[in-house]
């Protein structure tokens, strides 16, 4: 909304507080409390377009780049995209002669596995994630990973924090919980995400970006690091606790700034749109400790629905995949 004062200043915010006495907004990430008296004017904005940005996607919160693959290939269009935060998750399984060739020793940029092998899942086809490295100082297992990886079986991640550090993130988003039940979500699949970006209700959507943003069982918001629940100060973008780079803007940081996936000859990457009109609505629930997504069954079917019309025309799904949403355990 938008107040003027008696004394002619003007502010605008979002209204995070209103009585008889008091008017509370937020401001560019501060709060500012206003005696009723002093305010001789009040205008609500949510219908300005020069303050709410327009959609520009289905759902509004997401926006999408196409970039050509062209003849330097995926590696030339990651370091276009992303520069050099690009990081790739895979599946080992999909690409066997570079996972043979894997150099021996600990390597700070990867390959980490999402979680730990069971024998029912051995590590070849658990999910690893491991960064390219910057321009000049290419990681040359993770090129070589590029170059037998098809479209289908990558995605590409934008992030500055370490892959360990990341790759514990995004083992927790294995368990999708519905209802009493947990189902597990294949969001490493490329084919999958895109029906995540397209499906997800806006809460979820921002924890599988790693948003910041926050809202409690009172409906109180905050900032606060995905990785360890630190308190974010206000318009930064490094987590006070651990240390964390984010990315974003100041007031709506993600641990993820971008997600990308090859569709036919371009790499589509889709980034939050989060201008101070939009970011409470990717707001997750605030829960300390394990993170996870917690789906309406309306959700559940529309990633069903998709996952079906994507067979049905053709494009078909890995055997044993049984879509987006798979297994389940009480």
């Amino acid at each position: 909304m938008e107040v003027q004062l008696r004394k002619g200043e003007r502010f605008r915010g979002l209204l995070a507080f209103s009585n008889d006495e008091i008017l509370a907004l937020e401001v560019e990430g501060h709060l500012l409390e206003l005696r009723r008296r002093e305010v001789v004017s009040e205008r609500y904005l949510d219908r300005d377009s020069t303050w709410i940005a327009a959609a520009k996607s289905a759902s509004g919160l997401l926006g999408f780049e196409r970039i050509p693959l062209g003849e330097g290939g995926l590696l030339a269009a990651a370091r276009q995209a992303f520069a050099d935060q690009a990081q790739v998750l895979f599946l080992p399984s999909r690409a066997p002669s570079a996972w043979a060739q894997l150099p021996e020793g600990a390597d700070s940029r990867g390959p980490f596995p999402l979680w730990d092998p069971i024998p029912a899942l051995p590590l070849e086809c658990v999910p690893h994630l491991v960064a390219l490295g910057s321009e000049g100082e290419e990681y040359p297992w993770a090129a070589a990973l590029l170059g037998e990886l098809g479209p289908g079986d990558l995605v590409l991640l934008e992030a500055m924090a370490s892959p360990l550090a990341l790759s514990g993130f995004l083992g927790q988003l294995r368990w999708a919980y519905v209802g009493g039940r947990a189902l597990g979500l294949r969001f490493y699949d490329p084919r999958v995400l895109g029906d995540l970006w397209e499906n997800l209700d806006p809460g979820n959507l921002g924890l599988v970006f790693g948003g910041a943003w926050t809202r409690d069982e009172r409906g109180q918001e905050d900032l606060r690091c995905v990785l360890c629940d630190g308190t974010l100060a206000a318009l930064s973008l490094r987590c006070s606790g651990c240390g964390a780079p984010l990315l974003g803007n100041e007031e709506a940081p993600f641990l993820l700034g971008a997600q990308a996936r090859v569709e036919g000859e371009d790499l589509v990457v889709a980034r939050p749109q989060v201008g101070i009109g939009a970011r409470r609505s990717l707001a997750r629930p605030l829960s300390k400790g394990r993170k996870a997504l917690w789906l309406e069954p309306a959700v559940v079917k529309a990633l069903g629905g998709a996952y079906r019309k994507r067979i049905e025309g053709g494009e078909g799904s890995e055997p044993g995949s049984g879509g987006a949403m798979v297994g389940a355990k009480t």
